[in-house]
């Protein structure tokens, strides 16, 4: 499945200084698991390019979206996956989750971590196990056919 992760406050706090407990090992599974990654974040490309490259992360993206690439006025539009071609949302903002949800796609509601708050890594682990139940094939089926 390809699938598109938000970058502040799900990958990073806010200002891309501390990254989210477990969410490296996240990334790594749902790679070794097949999935294809993209990011699709509201911060600029430079801001998220150098943010990226600062933690080693850009590596595990094969695309990715920026605010510039769907909502260049920053007027708060909705992330819309068929643009992109993704099956799942991984994010902290509930209206792009709940957007997804509408479209027929999979949001995941991630606590926004802020300011380096605590997190717990088990939090990833159950990110990573609605994403293998949404992947597997008669969830996916009946999902289809829901929409």
């Amino acid at each position: 499945m390809k699938i598109a992760v938000d970058m502040d406050n799900t990958l990073f706090d806010e200002w891309g200084k501390d990254v989210r407990p477990g969410v490296r090992q996240l990334l790594d599974a749902l790679r070794s698991d097949g999935h294809e990654l993209v990011l699709f974040t509201s911060s600029t490309r430079q801001r998220a390019l150098q943010i990226l490259e600062w933690h080693g992360f850009t590596h595990y993206f094969t695309a990715k979206y920026f605010r510039e690439d769907y909502d260049p006025e920053n007027r708060g539009v909705i992330k819309d996956l068929a643009q992109i071609g993704a099956d799942i949302l991984i994010d902290d903002d509930p209206k792009h989750c709940a957007a997804a949800k509408q479209a027929g796609r999979i949001g995941i509601l991630v606590k926004s971590y802020r300011g380096g708050a605590s997190a717990g890594a088990d939090e990833m682990d159950a990110v990573m196990e609605q994403v293998r139940q949404a992947s597997r094939p008669s969830l996916r089926n009946l999902w289809r056919r829901l929409k």
